[in-house]
């Protein structure tokens, strides 16, 4: 016999079966240790330097190089 055809006519049963169905998933989702599961602390920052009334060549010049010199000197800063 067809499934389709076989939920269709037994509607009940069905729902209990997808409600035991659905019951044993959650009780599993709840029983994962957090282990399984870890987190990723990513850390990002952003960098706004504001130097009102400067031309981008001086912005550049005058606070980008330098802070991009100091940010290259720190050990764990990948880029």
């Amino acid at each position: 016999m067809d499934p389709s055809a076989f939920s269709l006519k037994r509607p009940q049963l069905t729902l209990v079966l997808f409600a035991m169905a659905a019951v044993l998933g959650l009780s599993a989702l709840r029983s994962i240790p957090l282990g399984e599961d870890p987190q990723f602390p990513i850390s990002t920052f952003a960098v706004v330097a504001v130097y009102p009334g400067a031309q981008p060549i001086d912005i550049e010049q005058l606070v980008v190089d330098p802070l991009e010199k100091r940010f290259n000197e720190m050990d764990d800063l990948k880029s």
